[in-house]
């Protein structure tokens, strides 16, 4: 009977613990398959904090690339909005309109299209990786 009680206290126990940590965890293709929605991405344009565009990419390839690649890359999401400037803006373009998506090193913003939302990057960030390499060659 003591057995049967520590038994179901651990189970009990590593059930709260695995709740609480897959309680806002999401994946980058989870996302970013809600916003593209089955339309296709046309264009992305990276842009600067001031603006600047440091790269247009309409080559079908590259544009996979940056849906694709961080498919399994692991989100949290976060209720603060994060206010630090962004490292980059990326402007998907379809034919039913555009959505804007904020990254830099640790977070990923506005994942939601008009809503406001960020991410915090619980792996390595691959999206960044690729938007920084495509801005350092533009």
């Amino acid at each position: 009977m003591k057995n049967r009680g520590i038994f179901l206290l651990i189970s009990v126990a590593l059930i709260m613990v695995f709740i609480f940590f897959q309680n806002g965890s999401v994946t980058y293709g989870d996302k970013i398959q809600e916003l593209i929605g089955g339309r296709e991405v046309e264009k992305i344009e990276i842009r600067l904090d001031d603006g600047t565009t440091v790269a247009v990419i309409e080559d079908q390839e590259t544009i996979d690339e940056i849906v694709e690649k961080p498919r399994n890359m692991n989100l949290e999401e976060t209720e603060e909005i994060h206010d630090p400037v962004e490292d980059f803006y990326l402007d998907f373009h379809t034919r039913e309109g555009n959505f804007l998506i904020t990254v830099n090193e640790a977070v990923i913003g506005r994942l939601y299209g008009d809503e406001n939302a960020s991410f915090t990057v619980l792996d390595e960030n691959i999206l960044y990786e690729i938007v920084n390499d495509i801005a350092e060659e533009g």
